[in-house]
């Protein structure tokens, strides 16, 4: 076996691994659930939901005065493209990003070469996520 079938193997044992943890993962949490179930009872159960959803209104006008001064933040900077600093956040200005039509130029470098020097590759990360069943 040469090199690279020997790393495709380890990295086809090391997925399956993977996926025997994940699953190992979601059985012990549906574990502790189990448990918790069993010493919470109907009517605590109830009046933790209640709890929530009192909360989650609460919070509702709170995070959206925030969401409503995060924009107006971000618009202002924007602007101004300068550094706002307060005592525990700061906003910062970004320079906008540009994108570029590759295939355009990818079909441009077809009949001038010379600009295929300013072409980069950079290599991506590969990401690991769960299939859906």
């Amino acid at each position: 076996m040469d090199k690279d079938q020997q790393a495709l193997e380890d990295a086809k044992r090391a997925l399956a691994r993977l996926e025997d943890l994940e699953v190992k993962i979601q059985l012990r949490r549906a574990a502790m659930n189990d448990e918790l179930d069993k010493v919470v009872t109907q009517e605590q159960k109830f009046e933790m939901e209640e709890i929530r959803e009192r909360a989650d209104a609460d919070l509702e006008e709170v995070e959206a005065e925030a969401s409503t001064l995060r924009q107006f933040l971000r618009t202002y900077v924007q602007g101004t493209s300068e550094r706002l600093d307060g005592s525990r956040l700061m906003v910062v200005p970004y320079k906008d990003r540009i994108s570029w039509d590759t295939k355009g130029l990818l079909g441009y470098m077809v009949t001038h070469p010379e600009v295929a020097v300013f072409m980069i590759t950079k290599p991506s990360k590969p990401q690991i996520r769960s299939k859906k069943q």
